[in-house]
């Protein structure tokens, strides 16, 4: 496995035509009734329990329901349980989301991930991928296929640099390393992963 996708590393190294037997296997979030099973079982082993509705709102939140989003997030209610001493409603489910898990400072995961692209893009590669995630958050049913086509353009103004279109070299990272992906059901549109990395990138 590698961090950037080994389609990546050969590419960089200019060795697809050499190395041309990979295949990609994805790892996918957890299904709902999956999530919902998960927090059930984690929610009871550390001496606590939550509604259906509690545990339904959590994964409409996060948007992408990876174990560890599960984990954390029920580590902070559990965390809020035990000052309050009070069952939690939905409006403390939304503010232990935004005051906790998206500008706390537990969740390591969320300024690992921005900080983290300078180190495995080059500097045109590094403006494009963040170009993409700045539009990508204000559009949050995602960019078709001219939006990105746009963005490029705009970001690379060498004609020759742009027929190369690095855009899919960019994609194919961001896309692979759990930034985007794309809705195959609602006009190929691009967008966050996750809600949870989609919110922390827009306060950032």
């Amino acid at each position: 496995t590698g961090s950037i996708g080994l389609v990546g590393v050969v590419r960089k190294l200019e060795l697809l035509d050499t190395v041309n037997d990979l295949s990609a296997v994805e790892l996918q979030p957890l299904s709902e009734q999956e999530s919902l099973d998960f927090m059930q079982r984690l929610s009871r082993d550390n001496g606590f329990s939550l509604s259906y509705r509690v545990k339904y709102h959590i994964l409409k939140l996060i948007g992408s329901a990876w174990p560890y989003f599960l984990q954390i997030f029920l580590s902070e209610i559990r965390h809020w349980m035990r000052q309050n001493n009070s069952p939690i409603s939905l409006k403390d489910i939304n503010e232990i989301y935004h005051t906790r898990m998206i500008s706390g400072t537990k969740n390591k995961y969320l300024p690992h991930m921005y900080e983290r692209l300078a180190k495995i893009l080059n500097v045109e590669e590094l403006k494009l991928a963040r170009q993409i995630l700045k539009q990508c958050t204000k559009h949050p049913k995602g960019l078709n296929r001219d939006d990105l086509t746009c963005i490029q353009y705009h970001m690379i103004k060498d004609p020759i640099q742009r027929s190369k279109e690095p855009i899919h070299d960019v994609l194919e990272v961001l896309k692979h390393d759990g930034y985007l992906r794309q809705d195959n059901q609602g006009g190929q549109r691009t967008c966050f992963f996750s809600n949870m990395l989609r919110d922390y990138w827009e306060r950032r």
